[in-house]
């Protein structure tokens, strides 16, 4: 599928669903575990949009290690060491490696998972609403557990097989996870390399990601978000994109992400 037909796809969000949701202030902490293994994403609400960001950096600090970034990811629209800005910014910015920050555009996101490209991506996304656009950029997921059962038996299984190179980490889509009833899922198709890992490999295998991108967009719901709203993913279970909106928009939202381990160097 080419990138205009997946952008024009990803410019009309699917019907919103019944989301799970916390009001911030009213829940124990404890609860949130609990919720986020049976429906892989719940929303917080009402959680304050102060500056400093004390209260989204405190309410993941309730799922796990914040991962911090150091000098050496050196981003123009972090705010300290571990809150990013998702805001269109007038045009591209560049991170320090020189790559397009995609999350500084209003352009489309397909759905991915975060840091896919990392031997040990972060377990939870958190992404706190400051403004909302009326017109766009509505928040897609799709849970693995939804994706599955509409890919084909040899794709599912092929999934769990075949490797591709996401940037310098050669991992298959999908991997089991002891203890739970779902796989882990690592996808990115930005960040995945044309060919597979391995050496003998089918155009059906070099293909399968575009066949689990597929699978993926007919499973996503819509999450709108309010100011104040807190989403916050599994990122080994959900996959998350978002629709297109207008460059002027006034949108924002601060991403935070927690590890997996309590080893919080970026």
């Amino acid at each position: 599928m080419s990138a205009v037909l997946a952008r024009e796809r990803m410019d009309a969000a699917p019907a919103a669903a019944l989301r799970p949701s916390l009001r911030h202030g009213a829940f124990e902490p404890a609860a949130l575990r609990p919720l986020l293994d049976e429906h892989g994403w719940v929303v917080v609400q009402d959680l304050p949009c102060w500056v400093g960001n004390t209260e989204l950096l405190a309410l993941a600090a309730e799922l796990g290690a914040v991962r911090r970034y150091g000098d050496g990811h050196a981003d123009p629209k972090r705010e300290g060491a571990s809150v990013h800005r998702v805001e269109a910014a007038g045009g591209v910015v560049h991170d320090a490696s020189g790559n397009a920050m995609l999350s500084t555009t209003a352009e489309a996101f397909d759905l991915h998972t975060d840091e896919a490209y990392l031997p040990a991506p972060a377990r939870y996304l958190l992404l706190h609403c400051w403004r909302a656009d009326e017109a766009g950029g509505a928040n897609l997921l799709a849970d693995v557990a939804t994706v599955l059962p509409r890919l084909d038996p040899w794709a599912a299984e092929a999934c769990f097989r075949v490797t591709f190179r996401w940037s310098a980490v050669e991992a298959p889509i999908l991997a089991p996870l002891p203890g739970r009833a779902w796989p882990k899922v690592r996808f990115n198709v930005r960040a995945r390399a044309d060919r597979c890992a391995g050496t003998a490999v089918s155009d059906k295998e070099r293909y399968l990601p575009e066949a689990f991108l597929i699978a993926a967009r007919e499973a996503a719901v819509a999450c709108p978000l309010a100011p104040g709203d807190c989403l916050i993913t599994d990122n080994w279970r959900v996959l998350h994109g978002r629709t297109g909106f207008g460059p002027d928009s006034r949108r924002l939202l601060k991403r935070v992400r927690v590890l997996a381990d309590e080893s919080a160097a970026g």
